[in-house]
């Protein structure tokens, strides 16, 4: 099983820091980062943004906080999104 912590650019750290158990492996989202489909092909889940897209990923990257859980067993991807709006 795979993990990501990913933080959206207004991830305060004197604040938000609490909402993760690991605090070493928080990511940042990057500029790249324009959905769903551009994240989960950057951290490796899928080969390809088209590929992402086929496997229904065309979405925006939700604001708030977001659980997502991806695959079964040992190819398991848990993915913890906080993106505050402000």
């Amino acid at each position: 099983m795979h993990v990501f912590n990913l933080v959206g650019k207004n991830f305060r750290p004197e604040t938000d820091q609490d909402l993760f158990l690991d605090e070493d492996t928080i990511d940042q989202l990057q500029e790249g980062d324009v959905s769903m489909a551009h994240l989960l092909a950057r951290i490796g889940k899928f080969a390809s943004v088209g590929d992402a897209k086929r496997n229904g990923w065309a979405k925006p990257i939700p604001t708030g906080w977001t659980e997502i859980t991806i695959g079964k067993g040992a190819k398991r991807t848990d993915i913890f999104i906080w993106n505050p709006a402000t």
